[in-house]
This record gives C-alpha cells, sequence and structure tokens, in this order.
C-alpha cells in the first residue's frame, strides 16, 4: 500500500505553480536510471524540475520538505487487468490451458439469472473497487481488457472520488489523476462482428 503523507500548511498552490518546492526522500526511484538514496525531487511551475542525489545552488534557499523513511517514484502501470473481477475472493483458476481458462470466464460471466441492468450494477461496482485498489497501491495507468457493459463514466466518477478524498486529506494533492484505458477483448469483438453480420444478413433478405 502507498503510505500518503500530510503535507505542512501552507499555499501550495502558490509554491508548486511559482515557486520551486524542494523534497528530500530517504529514496528516489526515477525507473529511467539506478535508486536514488537521499535524493532531490524538485517542482517548479507544476512540473518536476531536478531529480538528483545532489541539490543544484539555485534552490539552495528554496521551501523544502524533508521525507524521512520515504520512497518517491512514479505511478506505476497495469499493463493488463481485468477490473470486472475485481469483487472476486480470488482469481478464476487458470486450468490446464487457455481455452479452458476462457470457459471459466464465460461460465463466470453467464453464472447466472440476471437482468441487464443487474449485470451493469454489478459490473460497475467491480470495477470502481479495483480503481480504487489500484490507486490506493500507486497505479496511475490502467489498461483495462474490458467487454460489455463498460462505460466511461464509471471510471470518471471513482477518479472524481478519488481525487476529492485525497484534497480533503492533504488541503492540496500532488498526486496525479488515475487513468483507465480500456482494450476491447478480442472475444467481445468477434460477438459484435457477429451480431453486426447477422443483421446485415436479415437486412439483406428482408427480415
Amino acid at each position: 500500500m502507498v503510505k500518503h503523507f500530510i503535507l505542512p500548511q501552507m499555499d501550495w498552490e502558490y509554491f508548486i505553480l511559482n515557486e520551486p518546492l524542494v523534497i528530500q526522500a530517504d529514496w528516489l526511484v526515477p525507473i529511467t536510471s539506478a535508486p536514488i538514496p537521499q535524493g532531490f525531487l524538485v517542482i517548479h511551475h507544476g512540473r518536476v524540475a531536478h531529480v538528483g542525489r545532489n541539490l543544484p545552488a539555485i534552490y539552495a534557499s528554496s521551501r523544502s520538505i524533508q521525507l524521512n523513511r520515504y520512497a518517491i517514484l512514479p505511478g506505476l502501470v497495469n499493463s493488463h487487468c481485468h477490473l470486472e473481477f475485481s469483487d472476486l475472493a480470488e482469481p478464476i483458476p487458470a486450468g490446464d490451458s487457455f481455452p479452458a481458462w476462457i470457459r471459466k470466464v464465460l461460465t463466470h460471466r453467464g453464472a447466472s439469472n440476471r437482468t441487464p441492468e443487474q449485470i451493469e450494477t454489478e459490473r460497475s461496482a467491480a470495477i470502481a473497487k479495483g480503481v480504487r485498489e489500484s490507486y490506493i497501491a500507486g497505479v496511475r495507468w490502467i489498461v483495462d481488457m474490458t467487454n460489455s457493459p463498460w462505460q466511461p463514466k464509471w471510471i470518471d466518477e471513482v477518479a472524481s472520488e478519488l481525487q476529492s478524498d485525497a484534497l480533503s486529506r492533504t488541503g492540496y494533492t500532488l498526486d496525479s489523476p488515475i487513468v483507465v484505458q480500456p482494450c476491447m477483448e478480442l472475444i467481445d469483438i468477434v460477438e459484435r462482428q457477429s451480431r453486426n453480420k447477422i443483421v446485415c444478413d436479415q437486412a439483406t433478405v428482408g427480415c
């Protein structure tokens, strides 16, 4: 779990947008290079102006914050997930083969005689749960393997809720908003193409 800290009372918008803010942490993890012990992170005009082991002299008199026992790193990326299964107590067992696992997935999706409205309600709740868990774990970009039903407003609602929560706890948040990029599953694409073909065929014969 990502540990959140309460920042000192100050005019955050002023410092982030106008004056440099120096943050020193036990570890900086740039990802593109080796971790930096006792590193300095400088934010200026809403952007990262410096990351390094030493602090440039130009920032020597800038407002600074010391974060002991903290590591700072960019938001994590989950490049393949199924948010719809976030409400499961245990993952769907892999089985002996990928086709066998797919059959279990399809069985789970059609496990009960639910109305379309019930399916949407359950799906939106599961996706919201998955987004919250991802955000708390430090994930800021998710590629969600989606199938119908799926609506962008479900993501917008939970993302707005998470940002509001961060704002209420700190008075200002440096957190980036979470991004969920939908990637339609092949099985859903094939199903839609088949449905469209049937409609076209029916139209051709005048049904």
